[in-house]
């Protein structure tokens, strides 16, 4: 679900024109410091999923729960100008956030499930926290998108379904035995879509 949306949000930066490239998380890296632009998108594994009830009643297939899925968006931005000043990498992280957040808008409404924005804020980057020049600026967005467990096979499938009755459809039927004080008459046939 998060590489679709991942993709999704790719395709939209693009048609705006955003210079950052979309790269599918986590990464692999313990240092958050200076590398290149980029916005990484992924899972975020730090948040609790707690099933919910369902939210639709259809017969099939059947919605047993809905589950959040969490999401985290980091941006790291970096100002191209020679001597930046931190304020210049600022504001260049905020217009990459602006974008990201129409970006991941239209996401998740395409989804036609429920979602929220949990959480947007700046980031410290600790590897540089006694540096004079931070080099750069990061942003975190913190999303959930809902996710339907239906109860369907392992290809998709859901339960089986019949026509009652009409052309082509099938005919319920059964017998019923009834005695008279003790004496049996001959068993009623009822019908039903006949």
């Amino acid at each position: 679900m998060i590489r679709k949306l991942a993709q999704t949000i790719a395709d939209e930066l693009a048609a705006r024109r955003c210079p950052l490239p979309v790269v599918l998380g986590p990464e692999r890296a313990d240092s958050i410091s200076w590398t290149n632009e980029r916005i990484v998108i992924e899972r975020d594994k730090d948040r609790e999923e707690t099933l919910l009830p369902p939210t639709k009643s259809k017969p099939n297939p059947v919605m047993l729960f809905v589950r959040p899925i969490r999401g985290k968006i980091t941006i790291y931005a970096r100002e191209p100008e020679a001597n930046a000043m931190q304020d210049e990498h600022d504001a260049r992280a905020d217009s990459v956030v602006d974008r990201v957040l129409c970006a991941l808008h239209l996401a998740l409404t395409g989804r036609k499930a429920g979602w929220s924005i949990d959480k947007t804020q700046p980031v410290k980057i600790p590897d540089l926290e006694q540096s004079e020049c931070q080099g750069g600026a990061i942003y975190e967005i913190l999303f959930t998108t809902m996710r339907a467990v239906n109860d369907v096979t392992w290809t998709g499938a859901s339960s089986p379904e019949a026509t009652v009755g009409g052309a082509g459809g099938i005919v319920i039927a059964g017998s019923t035995s009834v005695t008279a004080q003790g004496n049996s008459v001959t068993p009623a046939r009822t019908a039903c879509g006949a």
